[in-house]
């Protein structure tokens, strides 16, 4: 391992236009915040055949490694297909994938992590899939935002591709287009009864359903799972996460789902494997950027995580930008305008 320089490698990805916009803007704010530290920014280019040059990345502080592989629609494993080239390019010791849409908000956030990961011994260091998404794996860094110390985990033993597998019964069961009809059908279903006048009697049968918590918390096999399932439970290696945003009680998705309030109360009694909430309270806070002084990053749709008890990043969730009634311009020139002003704060 000693061929390893101490210094930073960013992966990140873009597939289209908006990725694309994101991952520039991500670029600029991060240099901006760390004017002094040493890294390189690989991209691997995911765009698809005819993607329009003027909006391709070429240069801007990035390395570009184009994706030769075509997966045929399987957007998960395109991603990590792109993340394990770039990977593969890797020199340095610490290695991090980053989302394009993923801003870490803390000026000399750079130096100040991987002298955090030397001083403690870890390996890993990162922010885990949101709480809300109780089908992903918890407590471990995700590839949302990892840091890895390829002094202590060899390269060629990280792999960030899914397997796709979730658990029905007990069993796993590979997704295919049969499945994903069903499930699809199933999940409308649910809504119109969440919403509808059997509203009350759905959500209590949905609380008291242990064979839908068995199926679906935890059974997501993506991106980057493949490195929890090898690394999630030995405890020679050090990983540390920062805390996520959340507050379930106002948590609208499993509000449409659970009696909040009971189900709470319910899960004391049951094994984390089958809650949908978290019960290691360190993986999460209910307090806000809003209620500690800074914006309101959350009331704009977007997930908010917290280290050392101020805002450590945002996750933009570019994919979901059209759910939020706002054009791509209006939200991209929204994400500038916050960044900037934590800049400014700081």
């Amino acid at each position: 391992m000693s061929s390893y320089s101490k210094d930073l490698t960013i992966i990140s990805v873009y597939h289209n236009r908006l990725s694309g916009r994101l991952l520039r803007l991500n670029g600029e704010i991060t240099r901006r915040l760390n004017p002094n530290a040493k890294m390189q920014w690989l991209v691997g280019d995911n765009t698809p055949p005819g993607f329009p040059v003027e909006d391709k990345i070429t240069a801007e502080g990035f390395t570009v490694i184009p994706n030769p592989h075509d997966y045929k629609g399987r957007g998960s494993h395109q991603h990590a297909g792109a993340i394990n080239l770039c990977l593969s390019q890797v020199t340095t010791r610490f290695v991090m994938s980053m989302d394009s849409d993923f801003y870490i908000l803390r000026p000399g956030w750079i130096e100040d992590i991987l002298s955090h990961m030397q001083e403690n011994n870890l390996a890993f260091f990162g922010v885990t899939y949101h709480p809300e998404e109780y089908v992903k794996y918890r407590y471990f860094p995700s590839v949302v935002c990892v840091i890895i110390d390829l002094s202590g985990v060899r390269r060629e033993d990280i792999d960030f591709a899914p397997e796709h597998v979730f658990a029905v019964s007990g069993r796993a069961v590979t997704v295919n287009k049969k499945t994903r009809k069903k499930r699809i059908f199933r999940k409308r279903v649910r809504h119109v009864l969440a919403h509808g006048f059997m509203n009350g009697l759905f959500r209590f049968k949905r609380m008291l359903d242990f064979s839908a918590r068995r199926r679906l918390i935890g059974s997501a096999r993506d991106t980057s799972y493949a490195i929890f399932r090898r690394y999630g439970s030995d405890q020679s290696l050090g990983r540390e996460y920062v805390q996520a945003v959340f507050d379930p009680v106002h948590d609208l998705h499993l509000a449409a789902m659970l009696p909040l309030r009971l189900n709470a109360l319910f899960e004391r009694l049951l094994p984390d494997q089958l809650c949908y909430v978290p019960k290691r309270r360190d993986a999460y806070t209910p307090m806000d950027f809003r209620a500690r002084g800074f914006p309101d990053c959350g009331g704009y749709g977007w997930e908010e995580y917290i280290w050392k008890d101020i805002p450590f990043g945002i996750h933009i969730r570019g994919s979901k930008t059209w759910k939020r009634n706002q054009s791509e311009d209006e939200e991209f020139a929204l994400i500038r305008k916050t960044l900037t002003q934590f800049i400014r704060e700081n």
